[in-house]
């Protein structure tokens, strides 16, 4: 049955969830530039939103255990690991989001319904926590929420050092 318009909607990640990096990068001796993708399976968390929409940040939160990333190059993993993300001081990353703009409510129903929102919290990565922006793509069923939440940021916002690399020519800030 559709979830109960009268009381919070809990929103809590799946089996089959991934969280990934991705990072434009220009190798020595190439001449084109690539993107270099980790992704980890390693996510868990809730989210709940009321019936007006407003969510609940005291019960709500994402966490991604950076730990786990990988990419398709062992050498590059060590290196974002050890030296960018200091998995070691730092082994996650938390969301805690705290608003959704342009969420509709009711949510939609009916099968493969869409929506496009923001969703707006607090992310800690790195040590370092400050407000990001999620643009997200839901699609909803009577039981189900699926979608796509992208951000992007630059290295120095959370106080992480730029790979560089002899072979790596350069890497985007982003």
């Amino acid at each position: 049955p559709p979830p109960d318009p009268t009381k919070p909607a809990k929103l809590e990640i799946t089996d089959g969830t991934t969280a990934r990096y991705k990072v434009r990068e220009q190798l020595a001796g190439i001449s084109f530039p690539s993107d270099a993708v980790g992704t980890t399976s390693a996510v868990a968390g809730t989210v709940i939103v009321n019936p007006d929409g407003t969510i609940d940040a005291s019960r709500s939160k994402l966490v991604v255990d950076l730990r786990t990333i990988k990419s398709d190059q062992q050498m590059r993993d060590g290196y974002v690991q050890n030296r960018t993300l200091e998995t070691e001081k730092y082994p996650s990353l938390e969301f805690v989001p705290k608003r959704a703009v342009g969420l509709p409510l009711p949510f939609p129903s009916g099968m493969g319904a869409q929506a496009g929102f923001q969703l707006i919290g607090d992310m800690t990565l790195h040590g370092v926590t400050s407000e990001v922006t999620w643009n997200v793509v839901a699609t909803f069923a009577n039981d189900m929420v699926a979608g796509r939440a992208t951000t992007t940021f630059g290295f120095a916002a959370f106080k992480m050092t730029k790979p560089t690399l002899a072979r790596l020519m350069s890497v985007d800030d982003k």
